[in-house]
């Protein structure tokens, strides 16, 4: 319980100091790629063997026990001023699982990216882009909100990590974001076999 008391303290912390980041004068940091990235919140389609393309979901959750559902695909870089892609939909829930709201959201800016050592086993099928250019990281989006009725939703932050087998255990897998004055700061856990809350980004060739 202490353990996991602290581990949730601590992404909140940062959620904070990246939130600080965003809306301060400051430049934030980005780590200057070779090429562009695209990042995916994958589903895995088999297990034998372990076969992935995107189009997934992953959650995370607030203080109170509600929660987000965020699907979405997106591109940035290689230089921290080259344009951002990206598109997904979200949707609410109450902490009884009751939906309260849904719709899209769009990438607006890139914070910071940084790519973390670590690479897919061959076993893995990777139906996204090859394999060898699968990489672990962390990106840092600013995303906008629309309601499922077009009007606007606000806005928020965007963090999408991947944890790739080699990467350091202080990357986390999953996502986690801001919308409005709620804070999405507890990913849910990925599981061995069940599919959902997982990651990855790419290397782009061209």
């Amino acid at each position: 319980m202490r353990k996991r008391t602290f581990r949730v303290l601590g992404l909140g912390f940062v959620i904070l100091l990246l939130i600080s980041a965003v809306t301060s004068d400051r430049q934030v940091g980005f780590a200057q790629q070779a090429s562009k990235m695209r990042w995916d919140i994958v589903t895995f389609t088999s297990w034998n063997p372990p076969t992935f393309k995107g189009g997934g979901a992953t959650f995370a959750s607030a203080t109170d026990g509600t929660f987000i559902k965020l699907t979405g695909s997106g591109t940035f870089g290689p230089g921290a001023a080259d344009p951002v892609t990206g598109t997904g939909t979200w949707e609410t829930f109450t902490s009884s699982r009751t939906s309260t709201a849904k719709g899209t959201y769009t990438v607006t800016g890139l914070v910071s990216f940084q790519a973390a050592p670590g690479a897919l086993p061959a076993v893995f099928v990777d139906q996204i882009g090859p394999l060898a250019n699968a990489s672990a990281g962390l990106a840092v989006l600013r995303v906008t909100y629309t309601n499922a009725d077009g009007s606007s939703a606000g806005t928020g932050i965007l963090i999408v990590s991947c944890h790739l087998p080699g990467a350091p255990d202080t990357i986390f897998e999953g996502v986690i974001a801001t919308k409005g004055t709620v804070t999405y700061f507890d990913r849910a856990l990925t599981m061995p076999g069940v599919d959902g809350n997982r990651t990855v980004f790419h290397r782009l060739t061209s």
